[in-house]
């Protein structure tokens, strides 16, 4: 197997990219260039495994950061979840995939609401929105507002 070496910006890219606990950087990978469901059984770490079925043909989860932006600045700045993934939903429906609607067995929602919930984890981590807000509720950030009009064309 090649070995790559990255600078220190890229690989910090990454992990910002990344599930804490799952992904390795080879999963991160596959999945920003939309090969996730191209693994080699050979290839298959035992972390990138969990990850691949989690998302498999499934629109990636990055794909929901500048919808979930939008939905919150037309509802006002701050919404309920459920609120932000209606308009979402509504947003990405056209774009979604039959794996995107999949009942998760775990957790009875659909796999494309829990990758918008993990964005909406990794958006706070990056100070896109608020880590302070009441539970269940989002809320844009000026950086999440700032991010919005330099990516909102996307």
């Amino acid at each position: 197997m090649p070995v790559i070496r990255v600078d220190d910006d890229v690989f910090e890219a990454l992990q910002k990219q990344a599930i804490p606990l799952v992904d390795t950087p080879n999963s991160v990978l596959r999945r920003l260039l939309g090969l996730a469901g191209v693994v080699r059984e050979d290839h298959r770490e035992k972390g990138a495994r969990r990850v691949l079925g989690r998302s498999r043909g499934g629109t990636g989860r990055g794909a929901y950061r500048v919808p979930i932006l939008r939905a919150l600045v037309s509802l006002g700045g701050r919404a309920q979840c459920r609120d932000v993934l209606e308009r979402v939903e509504q947003r990405l429906r056209n774009n979604m995939t039959a794996a995107d609607r999949e009942t998760l067995p775990s957790k009875q929602r659909l796999r494309w609401q829990e990758n918008a919930e993990w964005e909406r984890y990794f958006m706070v981590k990056d100070g896109l929105l608020a880590s302070g807000s009441p539970r269940g509720t989002w809320e844009i950030t000026e950086e999440g507002r700032r991010y919005l009009q330099g990516h909102g064309s996307s």
